[in-house]
């Protein structure tokens, strides 16, 4: 079965998922990568990084055979398809929060470089109605809080490792305006226009600090009857430089925000 882990949170886990995860590590010790263990909790194989990029696939393959070597004859599995991240950028959760798709790339004469992130920022229902108006007419402008605009301080990073993107409390700057377009038929065109900037200390090199910023615009659409917002995509463009050690110029970066209400499921 296989299952994602964030390391930052498995390894001090106080249930069953932390202990097996730390006796694992017992047994072989890597920092991050491929693990696969046995329902007894015996380690078959790991993988801990790469040759490079263009062989990885077959790099993980012949880990998988090593431990399927190891552990035997296995009565073969027939699972079910199943979307691993059903609100991920759609939808909205039983509880009633939304997560918001968020992509960050690297940008140089409008061509995406590397392989960028994907990442997420989930909002409780009276967070997320901030995106919304207060009134849906025309004209209508508002200013999303503090604590809703910090939460994309991950959109001025092009890895999720935790060590290197910004954090919310490391915000310098952020302000984010959204403004009531047009309202036809029930329901309402919304804008969205603002500024991001971050200062980021590496969580394990003191001596590594990177500053971003970033522009955003947007638009979404509001359902003027139901109170409830329709869709969102919002744009970030900016860059950042590490500024210890000093860097000359900014790296362009960029990024995208969607989410949609309505999805077939």
């Amino acid at each position: 079965m296989p299952v994602a882990a964030n390391l930052y949170k498995i390894r001090d886990a106080k249930n069953e998922g932390g202990d097996l995860f730390r006796a694992a590590v017992k047994q072989k010790s890597q920092y991050q990568g491929v693990w696969i263990i046995a329902h007894d909790g015996k380690v078959l194989a790991v993988h801990g990084g790469f040759k490079k990029r263009e062989t990885w696939n077959d790099e993980v393959v012949a880990v998988i055979d090593d431990a399927l070597e190891k552990a035997g004859t296995l009565t073969a599995r027939h699972p079910e398809p199943k979307d691993v991240l059903p609100y991920w950028g759609k939808g909205v959760a039983d509880d009633g929060t939304v997560t918001l798709a968020c992509q960050m790339r690297y940008w140089f004469q409008g061509k995406g470089i590397g392989q960028g992130a994907r990442d997420s920022a989930t909002f409780a229902p009276e967070d997320f109605q901030e995106f919304a108006p207060p009134e849906a007419t025309k004209g209508k402008t508002w200013t999303l809080p503090g604590k809703v605009a910090t939460q994309f301080s991950r959109c001025l990073s092009i890895t999720s490792d935790q060590s290197l993107m910004p954090r919310p409390n490391e915000v310098t700057e952020v302000e984010f305006t959204g403004s009531v377009e047009r309202v036809k038929n029930g329901v309402a065109t919304l804008s969205y226009t603002g500024r991001i900037a971050t200062l980021h200390t590496h969580t394990f090199n003191k001596d590594y600090v990177v500053r971003a910023h970033a522009k955003m615009r947007g638009t979404a659409t509001y359902d003027v009857e139901k109170k409830e917002m329709v869709s969102l995509l919002w744009i970030f463009e900016g860059g950042s430089r590490t500024v210890q050690p000093p860097a000359r110029e900014d790296s362009p970066l960029a990024a995208v925000v969607e989410w949609r209400r309505n999805v077939q499921r």
